[in-house]
């Protein structure tokens, strides 16, 4: 069994029996996928544009770390085509994806940020990210990939 789009798949070997497939690659976005850390980056981006965010930030921050990311997320518009990307990672997903491994993008970035990146590098079957109430990080996360793909998985 394959996971698609977090759909349980199932592969059939040249014998007929179903064949053993790897289980998804769930990759980080912050320090893994790009070199840089993008909560960093969007509040920089944010105080450049709008610096009265500054006496914001704080209240953002009293509300939660996930409201935190979003509230910041909202305001800012990345260049994503110019976000310092590892070429070596990038091009080992594409070989993974074209051998029919199921890809994820997991991250504490908000969703905003997250689907940006899918959408342009357009390697992903599925993306987690936190979401204004959860923030997707440390054993956040970890609970959502075990509940979505199981201990081993």
């Amino acid at each position: 069994m394959s996971t698609v789009c977090g759909e349980r798949v199932a592969e059939f070997s040249g014998t007929g029996e179903p064949s053993p497939a790897p289980p998804p690659l769930v990759v980080d976005l912050d320090g893994t996928l790009v070199k840089t850390d993008l909560l960093i980056e969007t509040v920089f981006s944010l105080l450049k544009k709008q610096p009265l965010c500054l006496f914001l930030l704080p209240v953002w921050m009293m509300r939660g770390k996930a409201c935190f990311k979003q509230e910041v997320a909202r305001r800012v518009s990345l260049d994503i085509a110019s976000l310092p990307f590892r070429s070596e990672l990038i091009e080992d997903l594409k070989r993974q994806r074209s051998e029919g491994r199921s890809l994820v993008l997991a991250t504490g970035s908000d969703m905003r940020i997250a689907r940006r990146v899918d959408e342009h590098l357009k390697l992903f079957d599925l993306v987690l990210a936190s979401d204004g109430i959860i923030n997707l990080c440390g054993e956040t996360k970890r609970s959502c990939l075990v509940g979505r793909f199981g201990e081993k998985a």
